[in-house]
């Protein structure tokens, strides 16, 4: 199988996973999640971008900038909603719900419509996913 191909269905299953998970959220739509679902959605497809054109230099930053979103999305989510303890299930939910848009739709436009990035490429070479 071809770097290409590994790439794009990486991110697809990653992405369907995590769309899965989110369907109970779907399934109980409350407005409060937008906001949430689209700060993951922007955040997961910047960070996707930067880092399929070496943007963060390292594993390290990109895994930072990751857990930089994350910080934001609870914030968010508990601005959003209050400080519920059992609200951060629906949360979670919605990050992962933006999260899985983000990845499978980042991959459909640089993976099937244009060509994946040179750099993200060669890292996949090099084994490095």
């Amino acid at each position: 199988m071809n770097e290409r191909l590994k790439i794009v269905l990486l991110d697809y299953i990653s992405g369907a996973a995590a769309l899965v998970l989110a369907v109970p959220l779907l399934l109980a739509f409350q407005p409060w999640v937008l906001p949430v679902v689209a700060a993951t959605l922007v955040g997961t497809g910047w960070i996707m971008y930067q880092s399929d054109r070496d943007g963060f230099g390292s594993q390290g930053q990109e895994l930072t900038a990751y857990a930089a979103l994350l910080g934001v999305v609870v914030l968010l989510g508990i601005v959003l909603i209050g400080l519920n303890l059992a609200s951060l299930g629906a949360v979670a939910r919605a990050a992962l719900l933006g999260g899985g848009v983000a990845l499978v739709g980042y991959r459909f436009v640089y993976g099937i419509v244009r060509p994946i990035p040179e750099s993200r490429l060669a890292r996949a070479r090099e084994g490095a996913w």
